[in-house]
């Protein structure tokens, strides 16, 4: 039943039937998924009550409310209530209508708020939470996952989408002349059943853009990547990434570091390159007769 949930949703779970036994109840209700939810994901919740005091809150309302039993032995295997199993039904189909094939915790809240007339939904609409407004606000999100876990978003500085539009521009430029394919930003790719990634750039041949559903992340692997590095950019996640987009796939990775002025060129037969001031972003295999100088990126 949660073989697509993630290691955060499962825990979610888990820790709805450990605050359900802690209450006695006999079964998992609602506002146990809701407070497995505020327990596992701080960022999800924050996200959306805004209110660091919220959750203290929430989990003395629901103590109010409960009449709270003998606590059950965690050995005991206790079932879902009806309306916690409508909420998880919700909360698949919730990830398919955002066409995300792990099922998170962003889900499992968006399944608590479908179950309209249950104590959690109320609980949330008492603060401010809207089905309809989370949805779209999900939806808008860049959304990364690596492996079914999902990959907080940070916006880039003016700088990086700066240098980020400016290599889209002039590689559309470019291939307006030359029909090899279709230059992309932001776009979602899906890289394997679990990994979703959104380069900053990515070159997408002919070949394959014919092969696109445009209403789901992209199905086919980017023949070029171009990252943009951020200053709260770590190392071992940015390697990561570029090993998926290889394997996926990619005859190349090219990663900016506009702090130090180069760019790092990864290959597919796992050769480096590293490219300073003057010299040529430049690969004729995938794009032959493009060329750009680095450091006109920074000027």
């Amino acid at each position: 039943m949660f073989e697509r949930y993630t290691e955060k949703a499962r825990r979610v779970i888990f820790f709805s039937r450990y605050e359900a036994s802690q209450f006695g109840s006999p079964y998992i209700e609602t506002e146990h998924v809701l407070l497995g939810l505020l327990r596992e994901d701080k960022a999800l919740t924050n996200r959306f009550l805004r209110s660091d005091s919220a959750v203290d809150e929430i989990r003395r309302q629901i103590e109010g409310h409960t009449i709270v039993g003998a606590k059950v032995s965690t050995s005991v295997d206790l079932p879902l209530s009806n309306e916690c199993k409508r909420v998880l039904a919700y909360t698949a189909e919730e990830a398919a209508r955002l066409n995300h094939k792990h099922i998170g915790t962003e889900h499992l809240l968006l399944g608590l708020l479908r179950e309209e007339k249950c104590f959690a939904a109320e609980i949330l609409r008492e603060r401010g939470l809207r089905l309809s407004a989370v949805r779209e606000e999900l939806a808008l999100n860049t959304y990364e996952a690596t492996e079914g876990e999902p990959v907080p978003d940070a916006p880039g500085s003016l700088a990086h989408t700066g240098i980020r539009d400016s290599i889209a521009y002039r590689l559309r430029q470019f291939l307006e002349t030359n029909a090899l394919g279709e230059a992309m930003v932001a776009t979602k790719f899906q890289l394997s059943p679990d990994t979703v990634r959104v380069p900053d750039v990515a070159f997408v041949s002919a070949e394959h853009i014919e092969q696109v559903d445009p209403d789901r992340a992209l199905a086919v692997p980017p023949a070029l990547v171009i990252e943009v590095v951020s200053p709260n950019d770590l190392a071992a996640p940015l390697i990561k990434k570029v090993d998926q987009y290889l394997l996926a796939g990619a005859s190349a990775v090219w990663v900016i570091y506009p702090n130090v002025r180069e760019a790092h060129i990864f290959r597919a037969d796992r050769s480096l390159r590293i490219v300073r001031n003057q010299e040529l972003l430049v690969d004729e295999k995938v794009l032959p007769g493009f060329s750009l100088p680095l450091n006109t990126l920074f000027d």
